[in-house]
């Protein structure tokens, strides 16, 4: 099913007693995204939601509308800050275009909404296109567009979390998204979030293939405007401008995702709308029509960014210590960390001392709908394994366990 499933993770816990493109376009080639057919696959019983139906932009179908997921950490006005997706503004409402995953980096992926003109570039068009907008006023943001655009741009940092890149809602300047070339180190791609306009027909969106870092700014298109299929939609028109082609399956020209609840499944690069878990994979699914490796392309020298490092060690001996902090609320201790899985072979390991008693652990994906299916496995101090928590109708996991006082270690995986 799921391949390379290795996202990042926050995780919570709780203890009742004692987480270059240099310009190569050889393959420029256009992808139009006609996501509104409806396909119904009677094996099991799957159906792809159409994006450009008259719906509650809100998305009462939509599986990211009901979200109650733990904070994601992302730089507001260059400011760290972790935001809820149980909010209706996860970071504020003014603070919507101020909205950085990873200003370090020195590639960036900027979702523009504000509107754009598009001219002297591969298209070849000169089109004013509107802002984003579903309320029919292009000149300012409705509070509901300014709730879509943060939890739009949360999904696309949720996919785009383990890579050295910025997702970022910031304006960066043209020269922070076209690649000159020489001592030039910064580049990326523009995500215009707009309208259906001249020519695109019914699109739910719009890319040429290995356009990330071109000489000229040559931007994707984002027209559907969901919660959940506006912010794939974007991490998909990205992907084909990072040099990736459709996951498909026989017959169908996108996959359409598989399975239902917590644990349905689908991959970035087709259409798995509507799916809780959605990830870049390598085509190792059932029936798959591309087997090419995302994460491979993605980080291929052209365009000029591989995996963040690798925040916590991958062995007990390099187990970070969980922080502890007194919590009144559970009537004893707490410890919440975060974490980022970088690689489909990262594994993060923590440590924890306790007194002898009941132990609660919680560990959760940043967010309900996102990459990440967590696995973790509970050690003791002699590297024994005490417990392993994988639901198969979730993907979080936790314990519950009466333990001996002593040293025990948390390994985080993703399956």
């Amino acid at each position: 099913m799921a391949s390379n499933n290795f996202f990042r993770r926050a995780f919570r816990k709780a203890f009742s007693r004692s987480n270059h493109q240099q310009s190569s376009l050889r393959q420029r080639r256009l992808f139009l995204e006609n996501l509104e057919d409806r396909r119904l696959l009677a094996a099991d019983i799957i159906t792809i939601v159409d994006p450009l139906a008259p719906e509650d932009p809100l998305g009462s179908d939509d599986a990211a509308a009901d979200e109650t997921g733990v904070a994601i950490p992302v730089y507001v006005d260059g400011v760290l800050t972790s935001g809820d997706v149980a909010d209706q503004f996860p970071y504020g409402s003014t603070n919507t275009f101020l909205l950085a995953s990873r200003p370090s980096a020195t590639k960036t992926i900027y979702l523009d909404y504000d509107g754009h003109h598009s001219v002297n570039n591969w298209w070849s068009h000169d089109i004013v296109f509107p802002a984003f907008d579903f309320n029919g006023d292009t000149n300012s943001f409705s509070n509901a567009e300014l709730s879509v655009i943060q939890k739009q741009f949360m999904e696309v940092v949720d996919d785009f979390f383990p890579f050295d890149v910025n997702v970022t809602t910031i304006d960066p300047g043209v020269e922070a998204l076209r690649n000159t070339g020489g001592s030039d180190v910064r580049w990326g791609v523009r995500a215009v979030n707009t309208q259906v306009t001249a020519g695109f027909l019914n699109a739910g969106g719009v890319a040429h293939l290995n356009s990330f870092g071109a000489s000229i700014d040559d931007p994707v298109f984002t027209f559907n405007k969901t919660l959940s299929s506006g912010g794939q939609t974007n991490s998909h028109e990205v992907g084909h401008s990072l040099g990736l082609n459709h996951d498909a399956l026989p017959g169908l020209g996108y996959h359409p995702g598989t399975g239902s609840g917590d644990t349905g499944w689908g991959p970035i690069m087709g259409a798995p709308f509507g799916k809780n878990l959605v990830q870049w994979s390598n085509g190792d699914y059932v029936d798959a029509t591309n087997t090419e490796d995302d994460f491979a392309i993605i980080t291929k020298n052209a365009n000029g960014f591989g995996f963040r490092p690798d925040d916590h060690g991958d062995t007990h001996s390099a187990a970070t210590a969980l922080v502890i902090t007194n919590d009144t609320e559970v009537n004893g201790t707490e410890v919440d960390n975060w974490a980022i899985i970088e690689r489909n072979d990262d594994a993060d390991y923590f440590s924890f001392i306790t007194g002898a008693g009941n132990v609660t652990l919680q560990i959760n994906p940043v967010m309900d709908r996102g990459s990440l299916d967590v696995e973790a496995t509970l050690y003791n101090s002699l590297g024994n394994q005490v417990a392993i928590s994988n639901p198969t109708d979730g993907i979080n996991a936790s314990f519950n366990q009466n333990l001996a006082a002593g040293q025990y270690f948390i390994k985080v995986d993703g399956v």
